[in-house]
């Protein structure tokens, strides 16, 4: 038997022996156990559906070093509506009486029933910390992709709140965007640049732009700055000075940059949660900035992921631009100041004036250069 932290969930392999203790048992693997008859395992119910999708099981293969990225990825798939559904359906047993979660991985500290006793305990947790509430609630407990359902919320201080569930300004426990926007720039940024032919990744959309390898060598770059710099604002109950990051070394080769930057952002989302209100007022001291708290920090991190989205989107659009005919007519060039003069096809509207300023007031440099401290 494989104990959870959760006080009515336990796991257990399917291959070892049901216990009189075991409650209502359910397996939790997507394929049923090799060599196990149904007589053996004694289930309840077998839940298919709460196990980790074909592509992200296949992908996952139990490599250690993936799972972090695999934790992340399976909560999100189990933030969708009927699995949420489900596991809300199992958290109502388990706080009858005892449920096992019986899995055929090898692996016991690695294996989707973790997850699953992870989401329930979050599902147990809030119903205990305030059983007399309505308005909606979130159901996935990692920070993304929030399943509500409806209960009552009584009136608190709005600032109150872990990164984990914020009160949105109606009063109500909501998933906060933060998080939710970094665990999506997952999915999004993994997709953008696995269909990207090489050359492209490679090439500057203008010449004051990034390429996409610059970019992901950033994001990489910045990946670790952040983590570190939270990590030393919760630890220290003085605002101390910001201290100033390393120097960004070169970007290495799109393909590599990613799947570093996908283990760390994995490893980030497994952390964050776990910040409560009172870390996430302690901050540091910026020369430029001011005081910034945690909380703004990690807000600021996943406008970093959707500020660098942009430019990736818009060094797309500069390859997709010429090709679109009369169509020019309704959007402007990606880059107006790298284009050529107006050949008639082309829109007679101005840039939308975000990107005009921004592309003006605070280019870019020129080149990623080793040494450069970005932030």
């Amino acid at each position: 038997m494989t104990a959870s932290n959760t006080r009515n969930v336990r796991l257990q392999r399917a291959y070892d022996e049901p216990t009189p203790g075991d409650g209502h048992r359910v397996l939790v693997d997507r394929v049923w156990p090799r060599g196990r008859a149904k007589e053996q395992l004694r289930l309840d119910a077998w839940a298919r559906d709460l196990g980790p999708s074909t592509q992200l099981r296949m992908w996952f293969g139990h490599d250690p070093v993936r799972w972090a990225e695999f934790q992340a990825r399976y909560h999100a798939e189990l933030a969708e509506p009927d699995r949420a559904q489900a596991l809300d359906a199992l958290a109502e047993q388990a706080r009858q009486g005892p449920v096992t979660l019986v899995f055929g991985a090898r692996d016991p500290e690695r294996n989707q029933a973790l997850v699953i006793a992870d989401e329930l305990e979050r599902r147990l947790r809030m119903v205990d910390d305030g059983p007399d509430r309505t308005g909606p609630v979130p159901q996935s407990g990692d920070g993304g992709g929030t399943i509500m359902t409806e209960r009552t919320v009584p009136d608190r201080d709005p600032r109150d709140r872990s990164v984990g569930a914020e009160v949105g300004a109606a009063g109500t426990d909501r998933e906060p965007t933060a998080l939710a926007t970094m665990r999506a720039t997952l999915t999004v940024l993994d997709a953008l640049v696995r269909s990207a032919p090489v050359d492209f990744l490679e090439r500057r959309p203008a010449p004051d732009e990034w390429s996409p390898r610059e970019v992901l060598g950033h994001l990489l770059y910045v990946e670790r700055l952040l983590r570190d710099r939270v990590a030393a604002m919760v630890a220290d109950a003085q605002d101390s000075p910001m201290p100033r990051g390393a120097p960004a070394p070169s970007p290495a080769a799109p393909s590599a940059s990613l799947a570093e930057w996908r283990q760390e952002r994995g490893e980030t989302l497994a952390w964050l949660p776990t910040l409560g209100p009172a870390e996430l007022e302690r901050g540091s001291v910026s020369p430029r900035f001011g005081r910034v708290t945690a909380r703004e920090q990690i807000d600021e991190w996943a406008y970093h992921d959707l500020d660098h989205l942009r430019q990736l989107l818009a060094a797309i659009e500069t390859d997709l631009y010429p090709w679109i005919g009369g169509y020019r007519r309704l959007y402007p060039p990606p880059f107006p100041a790298a284009s050529s003069a107006d050949d008639g096809q082309r829109p007679s509207r101005r840039c939308p004036p975000g990107r005009a300023e921004k592309a003006t007031r605070n280019p870019p440099p020129a080149a990623f250069r080793p040494g450069q401290v970005v932030r």
